[in-house]
């Protein structure tokens, strides 16, 4: 062996015994290295020494530099719809808007069906009497002018022949279709018992109440012996309409509604 340090050189003698290993002394100081001496020959490699305790981990080193980003991989697929939500509450109902022009006037439409005739209103009070005409003077009555008077009177409605001091005589039979109203002497004529029946009249019955008092209800004494009709006008000539109630062939009651004077024209 070659002892490092002694600077001593020396045989290397036989090998000795193997002692048991000792302690492990404590670690000395290390000295100044000396001169490396030459190298000897390389002795037998002695046996393995037992493997030494572990010693205590390293402290953690520093994080490297994080390396860059790799590239975005491909989008995946589209997942599933999810079920629809539960729907708002509805909003409030907005302002009016303003009205909006009116429109042109469209066509008139087709006139509707004629609708049925109403029923037939009630008949007129009968009018007053008008006042006698003058007198006619006489004349020489012929066929051509009676035919002629009688042309001209049916056309108005009325035929008058003669006056009061004149004579008619008709040489035929006279055809009445109609009522005869006579107002003066009848003689020469078979005139039919029923007259009760009003086959025919030999007077014309009529009364004219004059009401100079303006009132409400009007009683009046008549003396026709029947039922007459009845026409009112006011002191101005209008006729008026009142509830009339005969209360027997010989007096009647008129009622109406306001106060007033005037007439009262029974036939």
């Amino acid at each position: 062996m070659k002892w490092i340090g002694d600077d001593i050189d020396g045989n290397v003698g036989p090998r000795g015994a193997q002692g048991e290993q000792g302690e492990i002394g404590p670690q000395g100081d290390t000295g100044p290295g000396g001169a490396v001496g030459p190298t000897g020959p390389t002795g037998a490699v002695g046996p393995t020494g037992d493997t030494g305790p572990t010693g205590p981990t390293g402290e953690t080193g520093p994080t490297g530099v994080a390396g860059p980003t790799g590239p975005t991989g491909p989008t995946g697929p589209t997942g599933p719809t999810g079920p629809t939500g539960p729907t708002g509450p509805t909003g409030e109902t907005g302002a009016v808007g303003p009205q909006g022009d009116t429109g042109p006037q469209g066509d008139t439409g087709p006139t509707g069906p004629t609708g049925p005739t109403g029923p037939t209103g009630p008949t007129g009070l009968t009018g007053p009497q008008g006042d006698t005409g003058p007198a006619g003077s006489d004349a020489t009555v012929t066929a051509a002018s009676v035919k002629a008077v009688l042309d001209v009177g049916f056309s108005n409605g009325a035929v008058a022949i003669g006056d009061a001091d004149d004579v008619v005589t008709i040489g035929n039979d006279l055809v009445v279709t109609n009522d005869i109203v006579v107002t003066g002497t009848v003689d020469g004529i078979d005139i039919a018992t029923d007259v009760a029946a009003n086959t025919a009249k030999t007077t014309d019955s009529h009364f004219v109440h004059d009401q100079g008092t303006a009132a409400t209800t009007w009683e009046i004494e008549h003396s026709l012996g029947k039922y007459p009709s009845v026409s009112v006008i006011d002191s101005a000539s209008t006729m008026v309409v009142g509830e009339v109630t005969y209360d027997d062939v010989n007096n009647l009651t008129i009622v109406f509604t306001a106060g007033f004077s005037g007439k009262a024209y029974l036939n």
